[in-house]
């Protein structure tokens, strides 16, 4: 099966992706209300024409690929997945608005987004695994100074999905990428690459 699609006067492959977050992104989507943004994302999709591929909806933050027809932008698109999905869940969890930030708003302003090209599996992997990287991540973050066997000048490292590693080190870095054996380190004082 080709990955082209068709329309009246144009074959096209149109892959993004996108994440978005909640108001203050507060670390509210758990249990009923994943499921909630979740089913309301995948049929807002639907009824725009986009199969939605990977989702990913984490307690403060959604990330998804999606194939969208060159007819529809991505801001078109957004601002009717957000605004509908918020409608959605501040009318089914009506505890939501009493909280004094949300107004009428679930959503924050703005989403990024990416093209997916030739990384598409990579990039799938990536959203499919970030959830329980990040909860690893998180569970180096609270064990203490204990050293692990696999680290490299005091970074203890994580083996992810392909080339992405997450990391932490005593510098303060909470992040690394690893491209081929060269690491990226991302923190407060600046990037530092070695490999």
């Amino acid at each position: 099966m080709s990955r082209f699609k068709k329309l009246s006067h144009t074959i096209w492959h149109c892959e993004y992706h996108i994440v978005w977050v909640p108001k203050y992104r507060y670390r509210v989507m758990e249990g009923k209300i994943k499921e909630e943004v979740e089913s309301c994302v995948r049929e807002q999709s639907r009824q725009m024409s986009c199969e939605v591929q990977e989702m990913n909806v984490q307690v403060d933050h959604v990330h998804m690929i999606v194939p969208i027809p060159p007819k529809l932008s991505i801001s078109e698109y957004m601002g009717r997945l957000k605004g509908k999905s918020a409608i959605r869940v501040l009318s089914v969890f009506r505890d939501l608005r009493r909280h004094r930030f949300w107004g009428n708003h679930f959503w924050a302003q703005g989403y990024c987004v990416g093209t997916v090209g030739l990384d598409a599996e990579m990039i799938r992997k990536y959203v499919k695994w970030q959830e329980k990287a990040e909860q690893r991540q998180e569970e180096f973050r609270f064990s203490g100074e204990q050293r692990n066997p696999r680290s490299l000048n005091g970074v203890r490292e994580m083996a992810m999905p392909e080339r992405i590693v997450a990391c932490r080190c005593r510098s303060g870095a909470t992040r690394a990428v690893s491209l081929g054996g060269v690491f990226i380190l991302k923190g407060s004082k600046g990037m530092t690459i070695f490999g």
